[in-house]
């Protein structure tokens, strides 16, 4: 007879044993079921036993199923991976945050030299500017010396001059004025192509 029907007929006889006794179970020698009933009987003890068996084994105990705890090694272990990894994590966002640092600074300082480069060069220009104006006002200066000079020379011959002489001397003042307002043009257009 199996231990699953020995164990099915131990359960009968519990259920079907009067209130006054407590039913004592176990196998014999020939691995049959014996069933005894013991009046006023406080505790109920089935002791069902099997060669190389024991009630854990027969009751289907899943203890050797059951999964081992861990040991504190594994624990650490696993642990230590843990921290590594996120050592790891943290040193890399670090090198990246380096490495954006050091962009910003190179951009940084290109845009200074980019500004240096471009206020020298405007000083420049204006330096250039500033000579050319010198230079316009000494011609300036110089052309009114000049005229001054025609006026003067202009005035004594009209002095003693006649009518025809007179005429002679204003279309000769027409055609100059008419010149220096063509060299005047031109030049005032020069000064703004270069600019």
């Amino acid at each position: 007879m199996s231990s699953q029907v020995s164990s099915q007929a131990v359960l009968e006889a519990l259920t079907t044993s009067s209130s006054s006794c407590s039913p004592h179970g176990y196998y014999n020698a020939d691995n049959e079921v014996k069933v005894e009933m013991t009046e006023n009987d406080d505790k109920v003890s089935t002791e069902i036993q099997e060669s190389g068996s024991t009630q854990d084994d027969i009751s289907g105990s899943s203890s050797d199923e059951d999964e081992e705890p861990r040991s504190n090694t594994e624990i650490i272990v696993t642990s230590n991976s843990l921290v590594d990894a996120e050592f790891a994590r943290l040193e890399s966002d670090f090198l990246t945050a380096v490495e954006e640092k050091k962009m910003l600074e190179e951009r940084i300082a290109m845009n200074r030299a980019r500004r240096a480069i471009q206020r020298e060069r405007i000083r420049y220009q204006n330096l250039l500017v500033d000579k050319q104006i010198e230079v316009l006002i000494d011609r300036a200066e110089d052309e009114v010396h000049q005229r001054l000079d025609e006026i003067r020379r202009i005035r004594r011959d009209l002095r003693g001059a006649d009518g025809w002489k007179r005429r002679d001397i204003l279309k000769q003042l027409q055609r100059k004025a008419e010149r220096s307002i063509r060299f005047r043009s031109d030049r005032v257009k020069k000064i703004v192509r270069r600019h």
